[in-house]
């Protein structure tokens, strides 16, 4: 992909409404684990109950901080590229700012619509058709029926699944429930949309047509942030990166700058 990277337009915004924003203030997010007993612990504790004389304490759980010490704002023209190894929080992070999940420290708040794609879909119900979910996500969206019944024909053809609209999802690939997922949330009347390894499913000709859909929403969303192993893409999309590590943002600041540093590994 080239590495040409395009500024965004000013978005001119909605008349009478606040702009789009998400700010993260001092967010944290603990996830607490089970730790799961072995077979013979499990055995001596059953024995000890019934002679009452094995005591083997339960494991205690253990605490997981995805996520630590984020402060971050997003407003209208950012496009955000999130950068980072495997297991860094890039993810989490996309699903704290989306609203998934509450963060357990720190607040998050948000001005406007927020469209999320990320793994496997998430938001749409696998008992549900294609169809039905194309409705589910624009009552959620608030985007009016009418409009995305309008849309359907062209959804399901750019995501290569005319075939499969009234399947349940059970039914659908990782990489057919993907597609179907970017399809939907860029065509909601969304202020902010949120994009995870959106272009790591698909042909190549897809992806190719994936990305000119991306681009020609520039104009048109107020906030995007977008989560990429390819950096080229995140050139050639994004007007400003963070890098993050361990959970933690590392540096906040131009493409070039943020790329530079992750390549370095420093």
């Amino acid at each position: 992909m080239s590495s040409a990277r395009r500024e965004p337009r000013p978005d001119p915004g909605k008349r009478n409404e606040p702009p789009p924003s998400i700010v993260a203030e001092g967010v944290a997010l603990r996830f607490v684990l089970e730790r799961h007993s072995s077979l013979k612990s499990v055995a001596l504790q059953t024995l000890g109950r019934v002679f009452g004389r094995v005591r083997i304490p339960p494991s205690a759980p253990r605490e997981l901080w995805p996520l630590q010490d984020i402060d971050l704002q997003l407003v209208r023209g950012d496009r955000l590229g999130i950068v980072g190894r495997n297991g860094a929080g890039k993810t989490t992070l996309l699903r704290v700012l989306a609203g998934i999940y509450p963060p357990t420290r720190g607040r998050v708040t948000r001005v406007g619509t927020i469209a999320p794609v990320l793994q496997l879909g998430l938001g749409f119900h696998a008992e549900l058709t294609g169809r039905e979910n194309v409705h589910l996500a624009s009552a959620i969206a608030g985007t009016p029926l009418s409009t995305m019944k309008a849309k359907l024909d062209e959804i399901f053809r750019f995501a290569e699944l005319e075939d499969y609209v009234d399947v349940p999802l059970k039914y659908y690939s990782t990489g057919m429930y993907a597609r179907l997922a970017f399809a939907v949330a860029t065509e909601l009347e969304t202020d902010t949309l949120l994009l995870d390894e959106v272009f790591a499913v698909g042909d190549q000709y897809w992806i190719r047509s994936a990305l000119e859909r991306i681009e020609s929403l520039i104009d048109r969303v107020g906030i995007l942030v977008l989560v990429s192993h390819d950096l080229g893409l995140i050139e050639r999309i994004c007007n400003r990166a963070i890098l993050l590590d361990e959970g933690r943002i590392q540096l906040d600041g131009s493409v070039p700058e943020v790329l530079d540093r992750y390549r370095s590994g420093a």
